[in-house]
């Protein structure tokens, strides 16, 4: 009978440290699950921690529901208890009385008494058909909760909420302070004039301020040469628009300005959204967005920007913080041009036992270029016989002339010929316009001042001023 001979103290040794190690590799792997497992719980905590901001957000709004429904209720149970407006008409009509009629019919109701002094106060003319309001307010249901038409001294508002397509209408001489208005639908506040629509003026302050959940915070529409908004502040912001998800500040106009801000220590226009444009501008005929400063950046993005038309320039460069000393300097490189759309492309390459080599280059190259120029250079060693065998064709070219394991530096341009190229070609000469005659983009490398010298002037849009002071005290339609 044949034994097995025991197995040496280093053998066993050796199997004792295989099965150690292979008791590590199962502890590794049970950390590695572990800590996967960890990382989904935190995920999960996180998301749970998201829901429960949104219920709380949800449970805000429905108690700002609840609140507004008890103030609806209460408006309702005065106005049951109330007596209904009565009209008084006037022998002799003026002209705009049909305006004023048709401005009732739009609003539902509109307030032209001086009776109703927790809504309105107003001065009509004794020509003037009356609406008599209780003292305490009526709820409005029409297309627009209120209009007011005040063509006296100021008179507060309060207490009236409205909710409708518009939340309310003014057609002012003077001023009204809406500082406790609750407006509960599309639009917060619609004004329409043939000079400025709204106008902000503050010395510290926010002149106009506009805030929209889903709509537009702050509208304004001028039909003549007017602006639909200004703003004009000293230090502060001239217009602030904020909007979760529609525009912050919009503007439009026919023949004016959409929207005009201007500042002396701050910004001009300043807009901000969570999730659509910050400020907004487009134009047929001019510009959508203008920017011009004297000592400072016309425009400045912190961010990527996107050009789909063309860019003209006066000059070009990346800046970077300096590789060898970023907390101190800047490192700027210019770009290169032609007048030709050019593209350019380079590599290096080995050539194979006979000298030569195929250099491929991408499935679009053909489609996106023509025209095509090369350059080979020779590195570690002179060879005069290098030479492009086969132009480009199917997307690669061929390199010969070389010597074995020669190292090769190669540069292929061509200019570009799709579709949008095609159609807008750079025009390297072009006359200047009319007005541009005799004016430089840049007068001082002429040495001549910019002021009178400049093309930017001519470009410049008149940045309305603050407007003048209300007119005197008249009946809605006087002259």
């Amino acid at each position: 009978m044949t034994t097995n001979p025991a197995p040496s103290l280093e053998t066993r040794f050796e199997q004792l440290l295989e099965l150690v190690q292979a008791q590590q590799s199962r502890i590794e792997a049970q950390q590695s699950r572990m800590e996967t497992q960890q990382t989904h719980i935190e995920a999960q905590q996180s998301r749970m921690e998201t829901q429960q901001t949104h219920i709380e957000a949800q449970q805000t709004r429905i108690t700002e529901l609840e609140t507004q429904q008890s103030r609806i209720t209460e408006l309702e149970a005065r106005l049951a208890s109330s007596p209904l407006p009565t009209q008084t008409q006037a022998t002799a009509a003026p002209a705009h009385q049909g305006r004023r009629r048709f401005l009732q019919r739009v609003a539902g109701l509109a307030l032209v008494s001086g009776v109703g002094a927790s809504v309105a106060l107003a001065r009509p003319t004794t020509a003037e058909a009356k609406l008599t309001l209780h003292p305490t307010g009526q709820w409005m249901d029409g297309r627009v909760g209120a209009l007011l038409q005040v063509p006296g001294a100021a008179a507060p508002i309060g207490g009236l909420p409205t909710s409708n397509k518009y939340g309310l209408i003014v057609t002012s001489d003077s001023t009204l302070d809406l500082s406790t208005l609750t407006i509960n639908y599309d639009i917060g506040v619609y004004s329409y004039s043939a000079g400025t629509g709204v106008c902000g003026i503050t010395n510290t302050g926010t002149g106009v301020y506009g805030s929209s959940n889903t709509g537009i915070g702050m509208y304004g529409y001028s039909s003549n040469n007017g602006s639909g908004v200004v703003g004009n502040s000293s230090s502060g912001n001239g217009i602030y628009g904020t909007s979760s998800s529609g525009h912050g500040v919009g503007g439009n106009a026919t023949s004016g300005i959409g929207v005009g801000g201007a500042s002396t220590n701050n910004y001009g226009v300043a807009g901000t959204s969570t999730s659509s444009y910050g400020v907004f501008g487009a134009s047929t005929n001019s510009y959508g967005v203008y920017g011009q400063s004297t000592n400072s950046y016309a425009g400045y993005f912190a961010g990527n920007v996107q050009i789909t038309g063309a860019l003209s320039k006066a000059s070009g460069t990346f800046k970077i913080d300096h590789p060898l000393d970023p907390a101190h300097k800047y490192l700027s490189h210019s770009f290169v041009e032609s007048p030709d759309m050019l593209n350019i492309y380079n590599g290096n390459v080995i050539l194979d036992a006979n000298g030569e080599a195929i250099i491929e280059l991408p499935t679009w190259f053909e489609a996106l270029n023509r025209d095509f120029r090369y350059q080979l250079t020779a590195i570690g060693q002179a060879s005069p016989d290098l030479f492009i065998a086969e132009e480009i064709a199917n997307n690669r070219f061929k390199i010969a002339g070389g010597k074995a394991d020669q190292r090769v530096s190669w540069l292929v341009t061509g200019i570009r010929q799709d579709a949008w190229a095609n159609a807008n070609r750079v025009q390297v000469e072009e006359d200047k316009t009319e007005a541009e005659q005799g004016k430089y983009l840049h007068p001082e490398a002429f040495g001549l001042p910019r002021e009178g010298n400049s093309i930017a002037e001519h470009h410049i849009p008149d940045v309305p001023p603050a407007p003048p002071a209300p007119p005197s005290d008249k009946g809605i339609g006087e002259k």
